[in-house]
């Protein structure tokens, strides 16, 4: 019998070694962190209200700004909306949370990538791997 059919063969290996990673990481003060902030978000009505303002002059103005067709007095509603979602203080907590986090997935990233000698990094995309 082959290491693959016995279930020990690489993927296998690789598929435990990242459900420990992922343990890891969803373990991490860093994870609990931001865990904690985003029910800080969902359950702060000032944020709640900031936020559906935010969407719903997104949804009503989206189109126009994707187009680049935006009047002043429009780009200052937004402008101001954005401003006061990044004033609540639930908002700067999970960004600073998301920040952290992320620093960390980014050290995970390194990691692996000195251990497998492959920029690991580099080869996901933006929104992750």
């Amino acid at each position: 019998m082959t290491e693959t059919t016995t279930g020990h063969g690489v993927q296998a290996r690789v598929l435990d070694a990242a459900h420990q990673l992922g343990r890891a990481l969803a373990e991490s003060p860093a994870y609990e962190a931001f865990e904690a902030a985003d029910q800080r978000v969902r359950d702060d009505a000032d944020a709640q209200q900031a936020l559906q303002a935010m969407r719903e002059a997104q949804q009503r103005l989206g189109w126009r700004a994707r187009a680049g067709a935006l009047t002043e007095d429009e780009r200052n509603e937004l402008m101001a909306l954005n401003a006061e979602v990044r004033r609540q203080p639930a908002i700067q907590a999970i960004q600073s949370a998301q920040s952290t986090l992320m620093a960390e997935a980014r050290a995970a990233a390194d990691i692996i990538t000195d251990a497998a000698g492959v920029d690991f990094a580099s080869s996901c995309g933006p929104g992750g791997c």
